[in-house]
């Protein structure tokens, strides 16, 4: 039986007590030569892999302002809203300069082990953490921050049983998710569908109806108000001047609520960073209550959240709205949400 031990990095755990761990530095060299791609071709750097152009895609006019890319180089794209678009390239090509192309080691790494080994969700994580920006939705990592992070390294002869494996069970479970995909699909319409009925239309369909005047609502019951959000609610969000930015971000102190710490319409209190006491109480307009209700209003916009089991200090980031009543009441928060 194999025998283990700790790597001593989170993301990765246990590993095999033969394995050894390395810095991306040491693995990889950055490819950073300019080209232009009317000399190598454009390719586009995906969440499904480095992929050819397509026509249709929008093209810059900035034709030598191109990155070089080799056969077996590892692309990735160096920004959060792009996360795990990235991808072992097969071509010799062109990106974009927001990417980081990575020449591969030879003597440590398969280039087809690569592919596994950097294109997942806890690698991405890794990647991201180890960047830096104004907000989430702004984060980039570059080669300098990426360098420090730490892989296993099996040997050669182990890559290439590892490629072989998941080469083999990889398409099996690919046609296993794309038909969950399929039922999970019907199933999100069937629920969208019939909320947006009940919250349009109410629970009785023998009631007398009539026109809202709005499109997206259509036909109300006849009892029922149109009212502006703005007329029933205070909206309070964080002034762009006093916007956070990640070297105020400390390990413990006041919750900060930003656009990435939305999941499944509540808050994820553990993936919020936290921030000093000053910077809580700098706007009280914003400091949050069990039960609000939160939206994006930059990078992703219109996710929804109503907080439960909101810790005692939490504010917000410049790019998420508070959304409360005027007065009691006059609407229940999760009928908004």
């Amino acid at each position: 039986m194999e025998e283990y031990k700790e790597s001593g990095i989170d993301w990765i755990g246990k590993i095999p007590k033969k394995w050894e761990i390395q810095p991306l530095g040491v693995c990889f060299e950055e490819r950073r030569e300019k080209v232009s791609d009317n000399d190598y071709e454009p390719l586009s750097v995906t969440k499904n892999g480095i992929v050819r152009q397509l026509e249709n895609v929008a093209k810059s006019d900035a034709h030598d302002d191109r990155k070089k890319v080799c056969k077996d180089d590892f692309v990735i794209n160096s920004r959060s809203d792009r996360k795990q678009s990235c991808g072992l390239s097969e071509y010799d090509g062109s990106v974009s300069l927001i990417n980081i192309v990575l020449k591969v080691n030879k003597k440590l790494l398969e280039p087809a082990f690569v592919k596994y080994l950097l294109d997942n969700c806890m690698f991405a994580e890794e990647f991201y953490r180890n960047g830096h920006g104004i907000v989430a939705d702004l984060w980039t990592t570059n080669y300098y921050e990426m360098k420090r992070i730490s892989v296993p390294i099996p040997s050669i002869s182990e890559q290439t049983e590892i490629v072989r494996i998941l080469n083999n069970n990889i398409p099996k479970i690919n046609i296993i998710l794309e038909n969950l995909k399929k039922q999970i699909g019907i199933l999100n319409n069937y629920k969208q569908s019939k909320i947006t009925e009940v919250v349009t239309k109410g629970i009785n369909p023998n009631v007398e109806y009539k026109e809202s005047g709005i499109d997206w609502i259509g036909r109300i019951p006849k009892k029922w108000n149109i009212k502006r959000i703005t007329n029933i609610s205070s909206l309070k969000g964080r002034i762009g001047w006093q916007g956070l930015t990640t070297e105020e971000y400390i390990d413990e102190g006041p919750f900060l609520i930003t656009g990435v710490d939305f999941n499944n319409g509540t808050i994820d209190w553990n993936n919020c960073v936290h921030v000093s006491e000053w910077r809580f109480k700098q706007a009280p307009e914003i400091q949050i209550k069990e039960g609000d209700l939160l939206i994006t209003k930059d990078g992703t916009v219109g996710k929804v959240a109503i907080t439960k089991n909101t810790p005692s200090k939490v504010t917000l980031n410049s790019g998420v709205l508070l959304i409360r009543p005027m007065k009691e009441k006059i609407y229940i928060n999760k009928f908004i949400y």
